[in-house]
């Protein structure tokens, strides 16, 4: 969300930036801390380290998952009571890490496991609850929206984070119990999960709210529940401190689990050491440089709404499609719209999982993706708007552009290095267009099998080259004449159709692709 007034900013200097990184449903965003940061992922670490030391937590969360060191950070500081999250974070961390009997840990792990999809549902609900609170003019329905919030809560994070607490505290598991057990539990435990239980635990307002015998009486400002009078500050200071629990100790959660994650470089969907996968989808089209409005991601068609979309960002979203299609299985389309204009790409699952083969071996090549990487999704997402014939000889040309980009673009006397770059670039092209072939139709494959066979010969050639050799030598060759007379006739054409082509003066596209020198550490898959 970024258009605050500079008078409001809470969070974003904490990040150091000049707008709030806010969701529609004013909640802490990290996407968009990382679209602010985007491939400049040093400085990020830079900025949210210190704010984890005064966390006491240890930077090896951050180096093992950053959407964790950036959410915890992200939630402590948007928690009513920042303080009381702090504490939970601690509190719960500290007992995760040392438990008075190891056993409780896993049970406990399990339980937040399997309500992940509901966690971030009650979240929502809470936040959907507390804007009617700060939208509404009429007390009365204040009031009740706050009732509403308050049950959410009780029931939610404060009654099971509560008893987990407990229980590592105490070293015995079982069920979550209702809630005056919880009470009971954290209130013998003495401390500050005493006073969780004493302020976030208000029995008879939570039976009031569940069976319908809540009363609001506005002329003494308290709720009538089975013969008590619970005062509204009662009830006010209850959510603040209960909700600023429930972020603490989801921070506390999340670091354990970074703390005891292996990096890996390939995408795990429902892996329980990572945040839940409908947030690190998210924070993919963050990490790509879009900024996101809204998104949902429960539902077969996934949509993601964007503030703008241009040319030199249809590569990332297709990347980050790819990365969302692999985090949520389940999911058999995904369309991108974009704020005043509509849908921009629509793509199927089996059209991102051919793409996925593409980018898989660009990934592990290049540190910039050549466009032909995303031939396959391209090829879907133009299909739909385009005439079939159209969508086949617009990819037929893209590749032949890529083929001729990597030619033109090569340095003026070809050394091994270069030879190489080239090589892999024409291979991907390759392997682009032999993805989207099961989906062109036999009468319109002569293009895309043309351009695969000028391919394929360029490839013999450049295995023949001995370097150093000059760049001009490759003019020679009939591969790269017929590629040329292909630009002429079939092109060109814009790169996706429903996305504006940028002015003449662009560079952006200028840009090779170079060789990828890999880590020898895991710590660049992040998320």
């Amino acid at each position: 969300m970024r258009d605050s007034e500079p008078d409001d900013f809470r969070i974003g200097p904490a990040f150091g930036l000049d707008f709030e990184p806010l969701n529609q449903e004013l909640e802490f965003q990290a996407a968009d801390v990382f679209s602010a940061f985007a491939y400049r992922n040093t400085e990020l670490v830079d900025q949210v380290l210190p704010h984890l030391e005064s966390l006491g937590v240890s930077a090896e969360a951050m180096a093992n998952d950053m959407l964790v060191g950036v959410s915890v950070v992200g939630w402590i500081i948007t928690s009513q009571d920042p303080i009381v999250a702090a504490v939970a974070l601690d509190q719960l961390l500290a007992s995760l890490l040392h438990p008075a009997s190891p056993e409780v840990s896993e049970p406990v792990l399990g339980l937040f496991t399997d309500r992940e999809n509901v966690t971030l549902q009650v979240r929502r609900k809470v936040a959907a609850a507390l804007i009617v609170i700060s939208q509404a003019h009429d007390l009365e329905r204040r009031a009740l929206a706050l009732a509403d919030a308050y049950k959410i809560l009780a029931e939610g994070p404060i009654r099971h984070f509560g008893w987990a607490l407990a229980c590592l505290q105490t070293g015995s598991w079982s069920r979550v119990p209702m809630l005056a057990q919880v009470r009971d539990r954290l209130v013998a435990s003495g401390g500050f999960a005493a006073s969780i239980g004493d302020t976030c635990i208000i029995t008879n307002l939570r039976n009031g709210q569940a069976h319908e015998t809540l009363e609001w009486d506005g002329v003494e400002a308290c709720y009538l529940a089975n013969g008590d009078a619970i005062p509204l500050v009662t009830v006010l200071k209850a959510v603040a401190v209960g909700s600023s629990f429930d972020k603490g100790c989801e921070a506390a959660l999340a670091c354990y689990r970074a703390l005891n994650v292996t990096p890996e470089l390939k995408v795990v969907a429902g892996d329980t050491l990572r945040m839940p996968s409908r947030e690190r989808a998210l924070a993919h089209f963050g990490t790509n440089g879009l900024e996101v409005l809204w998104a949902d991601f429960n539902s077969a068609a996934a949509r993601v709404h964007l503030s703008c979309l241009t040319q030199e960002n249809i590569n990332p979203c297709f990347q980050a499609l790819i990365v969302a299609r692999q985090l949520l299985p389940r999911v058999t389309r995904f369309e991108v719209s974009v704020e005043g204009q509509g849908t921009a790409i629509a793509v199927d699952a089996e059209a991102l999982d051919s793409t996925l083969r593409v980018w898989s071996e660009a990934r592990g090549s290049f540190r910039k993706m050549p466009f032909a990487a995303f031939l396959p999704a391209n090829l879907a997402a133009r299909s739909l708007v385009e005439a079939q014939p159209l969508a086949v000889r617009s990819i037929s040309w893209i590749a032949v552009d890529d083929l001729l980009s990597a030619v033109d673009g090569a340095v003026a006397i070809l050394d091994a290095g270069a030879i190489e770059l080239m090589s892999k670039r024409v291979h991907l092209v390759e392997t682009a267009l032999l993805e989207c072939m099961p989906n062109v139709p036999d009468g319109l494959r002569t293009r895309p099998r043309a351009a695969l066979d000028a391919a394929r010969e360029l490839q013999r050639a450049l295995a023949l080259l001995s370097p150093p050799t000059p760049l001009s030598q490759l003019d020679r060759l009939d591969s790269v004449s017929h590629l040329r007379r292909f630009w002429t006739r079939w092109g060109p054409v814009p790169r996706l159709p429903t996305v504006a082509e940028p002015s003449e003066t662009s560079t952006e596209y200028e840009e090779q692709p170079e060789l990828l020198n890999l880590p020898n550490h895991p710590y660049w898959q992040t998320l």
